[in-house]
């Protein structure tokens, strides 16, 4: 398995913070869970620059893969997804949101052979469940994939799940890691460090 750079590492949890894509203080989960961090990498499309250095950091990861596609999830992987693309030169499918019963009636855009292999990639992962989820149409489509690679991991169980479906979590970094180099930069205070790692290390004890 590939590994990234530390330096990659420091470049991507400066840039998801310094873009506004990690934000710190009070906020509530759809769930209603209140917490001190909130993350929100689907907004990865408007920072076109920094976007950039994710694709080559994703690059990095999948060096030693083999596939012949790329892949997304709908809809926050898709800037992340076409990044990916542009940077390797693969070409990408992705799953519809909801069956077409029109047309074709396909439940996957982009050409595609049954046998290819896939690699999934998304922004981040938590629990891995909607990695599994996802899987549907790929496995209908006679599709292989082995491979999911993510940016941010939460460290909730996820690289268990999908090794227990066959299947293997590449990370450029947990989130544990980005929140440590950007409290190392001094850009947050030491008491909102600690709620973040209390938090951190509550949710990865549920999982």
């Amino acid at each position: 398995m590939s590994q990234v750079s530390e330096e990659s590492k420091r470049e991507i949890a400066l840039g998801i913070y310094e873009a506004g894509l990690l934000n710190f203080g009070e906020f509530t989960y759809k769930s209603g869970i209140q917490a001190p961090m909130y993350m929100n990498l689907r907004n990865l499309g408007s920072h076109p620059k920094f976007l950039k250095k994710v694709a080559k950091v994703f690059a990095e990861l999948m060096d030693d893969l083999e596939y012949d596609l790329v892949a997304g999830i709908p809809y926050g992987a898709v800037s992340v997804m076409m990044a990916v693309s542009l940077e390797l030169e693969k070409p990408v499918i992705f799953p519809r949101k909801e069956s077409k019963e029109y047309g074709m009636a396909k439940d996957i855009i982009g050409d595609f052979e049954a046998g290819q292999r896939v690699v999934v990639v998304d922004d981040l992962v938590t629990t891995g469940d909607s990695k599994i989820e996802c899987m549907v149409p790929f496995n209908a489509a006679e599709l292989v994939v082995e491979d999911h690679v993510v940016l941010l991991d939460y460290q909730r169980g996820a690289s268990d799940l999908l090794r227990e479906h066959g299947m293997r979590l590449h990370a450029a970094m947990s989130v544990e890691e980005a929140v440590k180099i950007i409290a190392g930069e001094g850009l947050i205070e030491d008491e909102m460090f600690d709620k973040a790692m209390a938090f951190l290390a509550e949710g990865s004890s549920q999982a």
